[in-house]
């Protein structure tokens, strides 16, 4: 399988390597959900992780020492297999979703493993590009104003920088 590897951390000359040579994930877990990729989005979370900020993103549990890591966390595609306690999704059907941030298997490859409860059925008027665009942005602004603010109908609300591409979708949400 192909794939996008990190395989140094650190400055822009970091190396990010194409690789042909990673093995194809695999189901393993009643809830894993295996996904062929169509688009990837990344994000500045990809860029702080390839700088070496999120060292427990990238680090072995028992050494520390910094191991190889597949980029992109926010992606689209097509489910190609499930396992067996999965419900809400099925092979065949189009899906955008957060890949793990404790897991280095991210999207920028040919196929991820994913939980079922980390993504959700891409709307079939939605192109898999904005869809993987979209997803990160949409949980960012979602959990801000439901959970953290608890913006209803009767709210007033600021968006500071609504012309960022979080702003752009919590104006929308708001």
């Amino acid at each position: 399988m192909r794939a996008a590897v990190i395989r140094d951390y650190g400055s822009s000359a970091t190396s990010l390597v194409y690789s042909k040579s990673v093995q194809k994930p695999s189901v393993r877990c009643p809830d894993d959900v295996l996904v062929k990729i169509k688009t990837v989005a990344l994000s500045a979370l990809d860029v702080e992780v390839r700088r070496g900020e999120w060292k427990f993103l990238t680090a072995g549990e028992a050494t520390g020492v910094l191991l190889d890591h597949v980029p992109g966390f926010e992606y689209s595609g097509i489910v190609e297999a499930v396992g067996g306690a999965v419900q809400r999704v099925a092979v065949g059907d189009e899906v955008c979703g957060l890949c793990s941030l404790v897991e280095r298997g991210g999207a920028c490859a040919e196929y991820t493993v994913q939980r079922e409860d980390s993504m959700i059925a891409k709307p079939k008027l939605v192109l898999h590009d904005d869809a993987a665009m979209a997803i990160g942005p949409g949980i960012f602004s979602l959990t801000a104003l439901h959970y953290n603010l608890k913006v209803d109908r009767d709210s007033s609300i600021l968006i500071c920088d609504g012309a960022s591409a979080d702003g752009y979708v919590l104006v929308q949400m708001a």
